[in-house]
């Protein structure tokens, strides 16, 4: 008997595919058993790695080669007006490339795009996303990725949860999700093209969030908003902690609900 099935193999490529998500999804896929993944790092450590920052000009081979790229490569460390235009050129060029070549491209945004205050990470994401939807791709919004071990603003929040007090911005919200949600929702979305399904949870509050990280023994106590604005302007003066103040910037005012859009997905998890 001849066999007459097809091949489901998706040709997969990541971007960022060696940071905390891309590196999660990337097994995630691998592991689904339908998916050949193509690691497009800044730089490669792997064999099979591939080569591919966002100052540079997509390699054509490379996205010939795949049926959908994923893109989660971004700089989260700086928030300099170069390196922030050098991401948002890097990928509408990439999306532009991706998608101009008939194939599928998910942007993975951020939830702080809601609307809240506007924040430099925020604004510059909602720029990508408006050209990715004018041109048939797709943007997932996921929330604060909590996951174990803590990275990025998951990690100060983990962090500040073992003082006894904590100072937190009054009636502040963000929107969280667990990277196991989002890895099953990027997968379900990139192999099969469903949507996300972990899209309806409300923000939670940013005490309660703080205090529920693990081993936590934190009391919060609310600060004035006034008091944060200006404390936000002083950290801004300091490097290294740019990317706090502007992550914080971005939370004041975040909605409880999502706002439903035409081709965008958030992705979110209950508190507990």
């Amino acid at each position: 008997m001849t066999d007459t099935s097809v091949s489901t193999t998706s040709h997969i490529g990541v971007t960022g595919a060696n940071g905390y998500i891309g590196e999660a999804l990337t097994k995630a896929l691998e592991q689904s058993g339908r998916a050949s993944v193509v690691r497009l790092v800044r730089q490669p450590v792997r064999s099979d790695d591939v080569a591919f920052d966002l100052g540079t000009v997509p390699d054509s081979a490379v996205i010939a080669s795949v049926d959908t790229v994923v893109h989660l490569a971004w700089d989260t460390q700086s928030r300099s007006e170069a390196a922030v235009s050098r991401c948002v050129d890097g990928s509408i060029r990439l999306a532009s490339h991706v998608l101009g070549a008939g194939k599928r491209f998910v942007f993975v945004s951020t939830m702080s795009a809601e609307g809240g205050q506007p924040s430099r990470y925020s604004t510059s994401k909602l720029l990508v996303e408006r050209h990715v939807l004018d041109n048939g791709g797709t943007v997932v919004r996921p929330g604060l990725v909590i996951g174990s071990p803590p990275v990025g603003l998951w990690r100060l929040l983990s962090a500040a949860g073992r003082f006894p007090f904590v100072p937190v911005p009054a009636g502040a919200r963000i929107f969280i999700v667990r990277l196991e949600a989002l890895l099953e929702d990027l997968v379900r979305l990139t192999l099969d093209g469903h949507p996300p399904q972990h899209t309806v949870a409300k923000s939670v509050l940013l005490a309660d969030l703080v205090q529920s990280a693990p081993n936590s023994r934190a009391r919060t106590f609310a600060v004035p908003i006034t008091i944060v604005r200006f404390g936000m302007k002083a950290v801004a003066l300091v490097g290294p902690a740019r990317s706090l103040a502007d992550s914080l910037q971005g939370i004041l005012g975040t909605p409880i609900h999502s706002h439903r859009q035409t081709g965008i997905y958030p992705v979110v998890s209950e508190l507990t």
